[in-house]
Parts: C-alpha cells; sequence; structure tokens
C-alpha cells in the first residue's frame, strides 16, 4: 500500500513539475537550462516541447547507461513520457493565453517556479525514479 502511495505522489510531482514548465515557457521570462534546450528545438524544428522533452530524455538515459548501467534507470524513460504529455497538455491546452502587462508576467513566473520547485521536493520525497538529466548526473559521479 505504502508503494501505490508513492507512486501517486510521484505522478502529482510530475504534474506540478509540468506545470510549472509550461507557465514558464508560456511567460518567456526565464527558463530552466535543459528547458531551453526543448523550447529552441521546439522553435526550429515545430514538434512540441513535450515531444523534445522526451526524445531528449530518451538520449540522455542512453548516455548515461553508457558511463553508469543500472537497470531501473530505464524506467526514467517511461517516467518520461508521461512528463512530455503532461507539459504538452498544460502547454497546449489550459495556457493558451497571451500575457502582455509585465507585473502579470513576473507573477505568474513566479508562481511556476513554486510549482516546479514542489514538483521536484515531491519527487525526490517519493524516492522513485529520478528524470532523466539527474539520471545522467549521477551516472557522471559514478
Amino acid at each position: 500500500m505504502k508503494l501505490i502511495k508513492r507512486i501517486v505522489l510521484y505522478f502529482f510531482a510530475l504534474n506540478l513539475m509540468a506545470m510549472g514548465v509550461a507557465l514558464y515557457l508560456k511567460v518567456d521570462i526565464g527558463v530552466g537550462s535543459w528547458d531551453v534546450l526543448h523550447g529552441n528545438l521546439y522553435d526550429f524544428y515545430h514538434l512540441t516541447v513535450g515531444t523534445w522533452v522526451f526524445i531528449v530524455g530518451i538520449i540522455t538515459v542512453i548516455i548515461s547507461l553508457v558511463f553508469y548501467f543500472k537497470i531501473s534507470n530505464v524506467l526514467a524513460i517511461i517516467t518520461n513520457l508521461f512528463f512530455g504529455w503532461i507539459i504538452d497538455f498544460w502547454f497546449i491546452y489550459v495556457f493558451t493565453f497571451n500575457i502582455s502587462p509585465l507585473l502579470l508576467k513576473y507573477s505568474l513566473f513566479f508562481l511556476s517556479l513554486i510549482f516546479l520547485g514542489s514538483g521536484i521536493a515531491l519527487l525526490i520525497f517519493t524516492k522513485l525514479s529520478p528524470t532523466p538529466p539527474d539520471i545522467l548526473m549521477l551516472s557522471f559521479m559514478k
């Protein structure tokens, strides 16, 4: 039963993270390093941001497996697929507005950081599969 709670909390954490990422991409004030990559690939190749999250995540997991092979890290590919879908859901279907007032942009950016930070904290709390960038960094450490 405890595992089921952790899994539900894990997917809730991924949802919070996806809301944060989609909102700060929409606000367009500043983004994290991996999200800059996904956003620029979206602008250049016109696939969705979530699709690029998934593609880059697969490549990242494969590279990390070269440095440190751990079979449980392959689960991050499934997690990343879900994460990409949720980012697309929030980015395409929910956050459809355009924001022009600067004060509103900063307020929504701050809100997106709260979503993202809360999601990351919950994700770590569950002690389940980390995201592909985290797996890459852990593989480099090993």
